[in-house]
């Protein structure tokens, strides 16, 4: 059976005047490539990988195009208009993803990005795009282990830190004081499970919780002073927390811990004035 909103292998069964029609050797179900996207090279019975989809008229149609996501795919995508029903989101293709009212989070306006996750809709065998990821994500948070590893996607951001859509199935949030880097809208990252609260909802860090955590941020604060310029950093006790931040992506007084390790473990030197790196 055609997958659609996914990549399909299919045999090349028959070249028209307009295109080639595809089969899909499983089902013997064809579908048409048009011929704008046929190649010189193609011949009968080859195997051609395409991307299917639903034309304007809820046609299957098949491309040679990479779209910027497939269905399940949490991406980042541009809208470029609306309706009296929805809106439209450029995904890389010819027909924009459609977004009905229902699936806004709130409604979308022309020239601006949302992170959408694309859906096939089994009800009316239709692609479409939302957002609305408290009613499209089902994922079971409660057999989730602290520490566990996951792809994030940021959505959004409010007074407490980042919202993601965690492994394109969960909703969670990184708290600011858990994030070490720049985040911005539509930012892929690997996080960390710190908690799963009652309603199912992640708290997120960016760093790894226990002693594997420690030791690869130590690892990350001494290679960055052995960068500087003969291994000696211009920093001090009185250098500003945001300029730690600025270097480190971390606070200061977690950039002071990893400082201390390192000391104890003879592999630099404090100065009053700066940190260098013991040569060895």
């Amino acid at each position: 059976m055609l997958k659609i909103g996914d990549y399909n292998i299919l045999d090349a069964v028959k070249f028209v005047e307009f295109g080639a029609y595809l089969k899909d050797p499983d089902s013997e179900e064809t579908v048409l490539l048009p011929k704008k996207y046929v190649h010189e090279d193609m011949k009968k019975d080859d195997k051609i990988e395409v991307f299917v989809y639903l034309d304007s008229e809820d046609r299957k149609v098949a491309t040679t195009l990479h779209p910027f996501g497939k269905v399940n795919d949490v991406v980042n995508l541009l809208c470029v208009g609306s309706s009296s029903i929805g809106a439209f989101l450029d995904w890389g293709l010819e027909k924009d993803l459609f977004v009905p009212f229902k699936h806004q989070q709130q409604r979308m306006r022309q020239n601006e990005h949302y992170v959408v996750k694309i859906l096939f809709d089994e009800v009316s065998g239709r692609l479409l795009g939302s957002n609305a990821f408290g009613r499209i994500l089902h994922g079971d948070s409660s057999k989730l282990k602290s520490g566990t590893a996951m792809e994030l996607v940021v959505y959004g951001e409010n007074e407490n830190g980042f919202q993601v859509v965690a492994n394109k199935e969960f909703m969670g949030i990184i708290y600011r004081d858990q994030v070490f880097q720049k985040l911005q809208k539509g930012d892929v990252v690997t996080g960390f499970v710190n908690k799963v609260r009652e309603d199912g909802k992640i708290d997120f860090s960016m760093r790894q919780n226990g002693f594997s955590g420690v030791v690869a941020q130590k690892e990350k604060v001494f290679e960055i002073l052995a960068s500087a310029p003969g291994g000696r950093m211009m920093i001090n006790s009185k250098t500003p927390p945001s300029k730690i931040y600025e270097l480190f992506n971390m606070s200061k007084k977690t950039f002071k811990q990893l400082v201390g390790m390192l000391y104890k473990d003879r592999r630099i030197i404090i100065h009053d004035d700066c940190i260098e790196v013991v040569k060895k």
